[in-house]
């Protein structure tokens, strides 16, 4: 690198912070003698940032980014159930609740009495159906999904033809 020549402006271990006649302030080796503040001094200048530095925040920037993107498909639903008109589902692509949302009065109780967050829709369905025998009420599904999204009801209807 080609030296640079510049008035002391800081000390810092073994380099020295200097402003150049163009104003640009720089970052300089030390060599021999430490030079004292307000003196011109000339070296060479000190490479700013490390490789290893650029590795670090690309590898942190891969992590943030993946992270990101694993949580917006998790949290992204697909897929909507609606329980005898009382409350609605939201599922992910991989058929876990994300979302309830009661639509009456029914379903807000239904809802206080269960967690079915984050639980696979098989499960959660075998649940709130659960409560609703204790009700002897028909009981009614209303599914939508994205056109090339299946969801898998299968452990659901394995479940209800033993029951009946």
């Amino acid at each position: 690198m080609a030296d640079r020549t510049g008035i002391v402006m800081e000390i810092k271990n073994k380099k020295a912070c200097i402003m150049t006649p163009g104003g640009e302030f720089l970052e300089v080796k030390i060599k021999g003698t430490i030079p004292t503040i307000g003196s011109v001094y000339t070296s060479s200048q000190v490479n700013k940032i490390p490789f290893y530095k650029y590795a670090t925040v690309a590898a942190s920037l891969l992590v943030f980014i993946s992270t990101g993107g694993i949580a917006y498909a998790y949290y992204t639903p697909t897929a909507s159930v609606t329980l005898n008109t009382s409350l609605e589902l939201k599922l992910n692509r991989w058929n876990k609740i994300i979302k309830t949302a009661p639509l009456n009065k029914e379903g807000e109780n239904l809802l206080n009495s269960l967690n079915v967050k984050n639980k696979n829709i098989n499960d959660g369905l075998n649940l709130l159906v659960e409560k609703y025998e204790n009700k002897e009420e028909k009981i009614s599904l209303d599914i939508t999904s994205e056109k090339n999204k299946d969801l898998d009801l299968s452990n659901f209807k394995d479940s209800s033809k033993e029951k009946n």
